[in-house]
């Protein structure tokens, strides 16, 4: 048999058709059998006189004469066809393949042309199945325009060759990638028009179960679930999707781990009563305004039982939010009688401001406190305490800005005129206000909560850490920073959109850890936020311990146990506690789903830890793929690196090391412990990290000068890659 080279050699240059036909008839006269799949369409695109893309000039040839080009594809599929000649079918696949790879205009083309419609007739054909399944797959990593809306519609197809038994796991997992490409590159609605994907998440489900899974299907898999988890009401009903995300909490690999954490996330936000919720779509996410009063009458007429008594005496029933709360509102019925005596504004804004400071819950209105009823009279102590404020805030900042009063009243100023936005509900203007007041004084920790109220996660995050370094900090607010700041690190560490580096996303997952732990012990057994940090610390726990954590739970045992004294606590109190927050939804589902999640799927996790590699290879692993289109997979993948070093440009260490302390000290800024990617670092010693010069200034001033022994003005540059 003449060797490869020897047939290139044959093959004449040929303008015209004629010339085409001489060449094809000589192609298709040679015995192709032992030639791999690279070979015939490199001796395709040479018999084609196809141009060379992998330079520009090639592929602007290719579009200026791509109906030519085109015609000549069509007429070698034509005769292979004819003569059933799955080599060249071969062969052909992989050169349109590279074309819609290098070129998305070119896959529009193609497409339109009718290529996908020919990719199915060639999926029934068991030599070129995987071949063209693989070219698939790399043309949906980077689809054009058309490419999505087009695959939908045979997206049962894939789901079909996923059914049939045997299944080559390569074929499972190349079908997996497809239809998770295709899926998320898509409206969800889009999707529930032409599959019903409640069976495809119990085939993908089935799929991973299988003993030769690999990582390529794995990571595949996972997307498309998270993405049924967040869209769709019959693929959540799958018991084994909810099961699946709890077990994986138990897998060695910390990025799985956090995506796990994610998905069930999206799951609970649609684990509520349907009654609950605002509309069929929209879950609610609950927020209650709570009156001082609706828990100080109970607090003060009813008696606890000895054990919960116990409980609270432990903690200390002074530092107790019921009691602190009680002491507030007495302060209040009191100032407003005060007032009512002898009016004065000015005494009655500085003990407002003062009591807001020792209560999270601040007074609406002035109540009676034997009926928890507004009060009905005539003397201005029953007004209703809001219309003051105006007043009391303009006689704090005369006397301030005067100088006959405590330069501290600006602040108590700006502390009673935030809290009427925040109850006004002008989180815009609380927030603007809140700046100009930090401006004068950056160690006023109230405006840093009044400033992180309604933001985003970002700036909620950079303000709770500043908070929790200022001097002077209340009990409640330091728990309320610390509450703020676990949520906002989670929140920032599940959107790998916005925070791509995993390096980070862990960091911010250890400050959040970091912050449960010290919220477990401080928030007191009474607290109406105690469900939501313990909550917390569970979620964190189980995503830091995976496979160390056993499967009964024993270490959250005592987490657990104060979730229960608090719910007897607050029934008591005629305030029990709603699970239909966000975070105990979550918690629920993982601690009630753990054993049952752990027996059922233990093989399965085991055995992916076990293929466990870092991140960067996963990108192109099949899993040492066999037989002839082993070859033809590299010459593919060689048109998608370029791409992928340009969408991934951080090369990363890998997973089993991402979540440790030194990684979280790498991304904390020294002074506020925010957690950034773009901390800049002390000119002078070089070993301190700040997230801006205001930190760095606060740290200067308050620790840093005496430590930093240089006598070079301190100046911030960037931190070196």
């Amino acid at each position: 048999m003449p060797s490869a080279s020897a047939n290139r050699k044959q093959s004449t240059k040929f303008k015209g058709e004629a010339a085409t036909g001489n060449a094809l008839a000589r192609l298709f006269t040679d015995d192709l059998s032992d030639v791999e799949w690279v070979e015939i369409a490199n001796r395709l695109s040479e018999v084609l006189e196809l141009p060379d893309m992998t330079t520009r000039k090639g592929l602007k040839k290719l579009h200026a004469n791509f109906p030519e080009v085109h015609q000549r594809l069509n007429e070698v599929l034509r005769h292979s066809k004819k003569t059933h000649d799955a080599k060249v079918m071969g062969g052909l696949v992989g050169i349109f393949a590279k074309m819609c790879s290098v070129d998305t205009i070119l896959q529009d083309q193609i497409l339109e042309a009718g290529f996908l419609k020919q990719a199915m007739e060639f999926l029934e054909i068991p030599v070129t199945r995987t071949l063209t399944l693989r070219a698939l797959a790399t043309i949906t990593n980077y689809p054009g325009k058309q490419c999505m809306g087009e695959l939908l519609r045979y997206l049962p197809t894939f789901l079909r060759i996923m059914k049939e038994e045997p299944i080559e796991p390569s074929v499972a997992g190349l079908c997996t990638a497809i239809i998770s490409h295709t899926v998320r590159a898509s409206q969800f609605s889009d999707v529930q028009k032409h599959v019903d994907v409640s069976t495809m998440t119990t085939l993908v489900l089935s799929c991973l179960r299988n003993p030769e899974i690999t990582d390529y299907t794995v990571d595949h898999a996972i997307s498309l679930l998270d993405r049924v988890a967040d869209n769709d009401p019959k693929g959540r009903d799958v018991e084994a999707l909810k099961t699946f995300f709890v077990a994986l909490l138990r897998s060695s690999d910390p990025m799985r781990r956090i995506k796990a954490f994610r998905s069930v996330s999206h799951l609970s936000l649609y684990h509520t009563p349907v009654a609950s919720r605002k509309s069929k779509d929209e879950p609610k996410v609950e927020k209650s305004t709570v009156g001082a009063f609706a828990l100080v009458a109970p607090f003060q007429k009813r008696v606890l039982p000895p054990d919960l008594q116990q409980v609270i005496n432990n903690y200390g029933k002074d530092r107790c939010e019921c009691a602190v709360t009680s002491r507030s509102s007495s302060n209040f019925v009191a100032a407003y009688v005060q007032h009512s005596l002898h009016p004065d504004h000015f005494v009655l804004g500085r003990t407002l401001s003062r009591e807001i400071l020792e209560s999270e819950f601040a007074l609406p209105e002035l109540m009676c406190d034997c009926c928890a009823r507004p009060r009905h009279s005539s003397t201005a102590a029953t007004q209703h305490w809001e219309e003051s404020l105006p007043e009391c805030v303009s006689a704090l900042r005369s006397r301030g800005n005067g100088g006959q009063g405590d330069p501290s009243d600006l602040d108590l100023a700006d502390i009673l005129e935030a809290q009427q936005l925040l109850l006004q509900r002008k989180y815009v203007d609380a927030t603007n206000l809140a700046q100009k007041g930090l401006e004068r004084n950056p160690d006023l920790a109230y405006l840093y909560y009044a400033s992180a109220f309604d933001s985003n996660w970002a700036d909620k995050l950079r303000c709770s850490k500043k908070g929790l370094r200022c001097r002077i900090l209340s009990p409640w607010l330091k728990r309320r920073f610390l509450r703020s700041a676990c949520m906002a690190a989670m929140g920032l560490g599940m959107d790998e959109t916005k925070i791509p580096d995993p390096d980070e996303r862990a960091a911010l997952f250890m400050s959040a850890y970091e912050d449960s732990k010290v919220l477990l012990v401080e928030t007191p057994p009474d607290s109406m936020h105690l469900h939501e940090d313990v909550g917390q610390y569970i979620l964190l726990r189980l995503l830091f311990d995976g496979p160390d954590m056993p499967v009964d739970l024993g270490p959250l045992e005592d987490a657990l146990e104060k979730l229960r004294i608090n719910d007897k606590i607050m029934t008591m109190l005629g305030r029990p506690i709603s699970n239909l927050t966000q975070v105990n939804c979550t918690r629920d589902i993982i601690t009630s789903l753990h054993s049952q999640a752990a027996t059922e799927w233990s093989e399965v996790i085991e055995r992916l830890d076990r293929v466990f590699q870092p991140w960067e290879e996963d990108r192109i692993t099949l899993t040492k793929p066999t037989g002839d289109d082993h070859e033809l997979a590299k010459w593919l993948v060689r048109f998608e690196e370029d791409r992928f070093i340009k969408d991934h440009p951080c090369k990363i260490s890998p997973r089993r090391k991402i979540l440790t302390v030194e990684k979280l000290e790498m991304f904390q800024c020294s002074w506020c412990h925010r957690i950034s990617a773009v901390l800049r670092k002390c000119g002078r010693c070089g070993t301190t990290r700040y997230c801006d010069s205001d930190c760095q200034k606060r740290d200067w001033k308050a620790r840093h000068k005496l430590q930093c022994n240089d006598d070079i003005a301190p100046t911030l540059i960037p931190v070196a890659d």
